[in-house]
Order: C-alpha cells, then sequence, then structure tokens
C-alpha cells in the first residue's frame, strides 16, 4: 500500500485510485447500472416494469412499463435501438427512418428530436417506433431507454416466451431445423430438396430457415435462440 494516498471510506485496505467503488464502476451505480425487470398484472394483462438500480429508470417517466406487444415490437428492433443508444447525440439526431420487418412485425422507427414533458419542451433526439400492421402501437425512447432494453433483452425473450406458448413452439421448432441441416451437411452430400420443403417443421410452426447460411452461421444462430430459453 502506497503512503500518502487517499483509501476508500467503505473498504479502508483499497486505495481510491484502484477501488470499482470509488471509481463508481460498480454494479448498480450511476455510471454503471444495474437493470432487471419487475413482472406485474394490470387488469388481467400481463405486464413488465424496466428498473434502473432497483427503481425509476428514466427523469422523464415515472415508470418504464409495458405489455406483450410493445415488448414484441422492442424486441425485433433490438438492433437498431443498441445502434441507436451506442450513438452519439450527433449522429442520433442525423439517425436515419427505416422500417424494420421481424417476427412478423412491420415496424416504422423514425427519430424525433425534442418532446414536451409536464409542460416544458425538452431538446433530445429518441426513437419513435410505430408498428405499420394492426393493432396500432407506438413507442418512443430516448438512448437511456435504448440502453435499458438491450440489456434486459434476454430476460425480455424469456417473459414473452412464458406468456405466448406458440413464440416458444416456433423458436423450438428452428433450433431443431438447425439442428437437423447441420447433421445433414456434415454426414451427407447436399440434396436439393422441392420448393419450401426444407423450411418446414409442422404444420402448426412458423420457422422458417435461410437456404444459403453457412455451417458457421447456422451455430450462431442456434447459439442465439438459446439465450432466448
Amino acid at each position: 500500500m502506497r503512503d500518502g494516498e487517499e483509501r476508500c471510506p467503505k473498504y479502508p485496505s483499497m486505495l481510491k485510485s484502484e477501488c470499482s467503488h470509488c471509481q463508481g464502476m460498480v454494479r448498480g451505480t450511476a455510471s454503471n447500472p444495474h437493470f432487471s425487470l419487475r413482472e406485474f398484472e394490470y387488469e388481467g394483462y400481463p405486464m413488465v416494469e424496466v428498473l434502473k438500480n432497483g427503481g425509476q429508470d428514466t427523469p422523464w417517466d415515472e415508470h418504464f412499463q409495458f405489455g406483450e406487444r410493445k415488448a414484441e415490437m422492442l424486441i425485433a428492433c433490438i438492433d437498431v435501438l443498441r445502434k441507436f443508444w451506442r450513438s452519439t447525440d450527433d449522429q442520433r439526431r442525423a439517425f436515419p427512418p427505416q422500417v424494420v420487418e421481424k417476427s412478423g412485425l412491420r415496424i416504422q422507427v423514425n427519430v424525433e428530436t425534442e418532446f414536451v414533458h409536464s409542460g416544458e419542451r425538452i431538446y433530445c433526439p429518441f426513437l419513435r417506433l410505430e408498428t405499420l400492421s394492426p393493432p396500432a402501437v407506438v413507442k418512443g425512447l430516448g438512448a437511456k431507454k435504448c440502453e435499458a432494453i438491450c440489456a434486459v433483452e434476454n430476460d425480455l425473450n424469456k417473459w414473452l416466451l412464458k406468456h405466448q406458448p406458440q413464440r416458444l413452439k416456433d423458436l423450438l421448432s428452428e433450433m431443431r431445423l438447425i439442428l437437423r441441416r447441420m447433421q445433414d451437411e456434415t454426414h451427407a452430400p447436399k440434396v436439393h430438396s422441392p420448393a419450401g420443403a426444407e423450411n418446414s417443421v409442422n404444420s402448426d410452426s412458423k420457422a422458417t430457415l435461410d437456404g444459403n447460411l453457412s455451417k458457421d452461421e447456422l451455430w450462431k444462430r442456434f447459439q442465439e435462440l438459446a439465450k432466448k430459453l
């Protein structure tokens, strides 16, 4: 221990310069927040709330809450949310409008640069997501909320699977498709099946698989799906 240097008041054996607590790097601090989900029901419908360090996520909303439909929309746009969160303010203001098509949803993504909160106009870029297929759902998210959704992505996926049996069935069907494709490519020559045959698992599943994926890409996709279970 070097003499003359300040020590952490909570952990006196540590120098402040070497202590993660003093440097604000401990999980659950302002600079390294811990995000989590709280499940509840509203009028019989399953809902979740995203918590930051166990409490309110942003200064603009008392509660960051939503149901299944908005959760589906957020998960479908997770790559867009992650890119927006990691961008600078200038990059966010120039964020290009786009349409995301995933998991049977079509979602229009635009950037707004200001909003009104309690009568005060706030100048801060945020994403506006709107489903293009009924029922129409709209959700606005700034960079902090995008960060929060990315942090709880796996937990949010598991929550959706718990409340949507068909989603779980489709996920497992796609995983079986991948394993079957990888096994075929390992032990047998490539056989061209009739159009659509290799993309179907059973009549009540929506699982499909891109026939052009390499073995490495198939394995990567399998690992992505496994994280959702």
